[in-house]
């Protein structure tokens, strides 16, 4: 395991390297013990609403629960621009735990800038998602936009879990790479909708294709939901995250996802 260098304040910020590859690095105790506590109280005081409120959208099927969101953040220097343009969006800086979080990913950018690019030349803004994740709930197969974000990163921020509650984070196998851009988010090939013409259709009611692509090699990683823990993610990679289980009880999985977003993309709709 690779610790951040005695220069960097390592006794404040105990972040570690503890595992990395080609598709993805995750990075341990990534916020110091004070951060960590008050990112967990922000969770139990900040809003969430259901994420379908607005309908049926993204990954999400109909069997993948119930999932709450929380409010869309902006860090970067658009960030005030962009988070005027959406509705109950918020700039960085908030006051909030989540301005902790945000700072120190920017602040550790030599642990995975091989990864999805470096600040200001490949990415400039990052829009932070926090959700909560109840017993049943889960996110289906799908993958970031290469043309929109160079990556994504999930910080866990639940003080407890355990090995029996489910909620893994799945990366499929490399050779899935090979699904073509075309096929979107989704990775389903486009298709002619009478009335709508050519439609980029999700996987919530028919998931044929998504399933003979990824069954061809069946294999992938999965990651644990450890608290403090935070995972990035490159883009283009197929991913999933499996449902608490029912032993979960009452703990959620509470977690902030950020999108690394390319100059000139700020906009995407998808993203939200």
């Amino acid at each position: 395991m690779s610790r951040l260098s005695p220069g960097s304040d390592s006794e404040d910020r105990p972040m570690k390297v503890a595992f990395q590859c080609a598709q993805f690095v995750v990075i341990d105790d990534f916020l110091a013990p004070d951060a960590f506590e008050q990112m967990w109280r922000w969770f139990q005081v900040a809003p969430f609403f259901a994420n379908d409120t607005r309908g049926l959208h993204g990954a999400w099927r109909l069997d993948d629960g119930r999932v709450f969101r929380g409010p869309d953040v902006y860090y970067g220097a658009l960030a005030a621009e962009v988070a005027q343009a959406h509705e109950g969006a918020f700039a960085h800086p908030t006051g909030t735990a989540l301005d902790l979080l945000v700072e120190a990913f920017a602040g550790c950018g030599d642990l995975y800038a091989d990864l999805v690019g470096r600040q200001g030349r490949d990415w400039r803004t990052v829009a932070m998602a926090p959700r909560l994740y109840e017993r049943g709930s889960a996110l289906y197969w799908h993958r970031d936009t290469p043309s929109v974000v160079t990556g994504s990163v999930t910080y866990y921020a639940h003080p407890d879990w355990n090995v029996q509650w489910g909620g893994e984070l799945f990366v499929a196998h490399p050779s899935a790479l090979q699904i073509p851009d075309s096929h979107g988010p989704s990775m389903i090939a486009p298709k002619e909708v009478m009335g709508r013409g050519m439609v980029q259709l999700s996987g919530h009611l028919d998931n044929r294709e998504v399933n003979e692509a990824l069954m061809d090699a069946g294999m992938g990683y999965y990651l644990m939901p450890k608290p403090n823990r935070m995972v990035i993610l490159k883009t283009g990679n197929p991913h999933m995250i499996s449902a608490v289980k029912p032993a979960a009880g009452d703990h959620v999985r509470a977690s902030v996802t950020m999108f690394l977003i390319r100059p000139g993309q700020e906009g995407v709709e998808a993203l939200r």
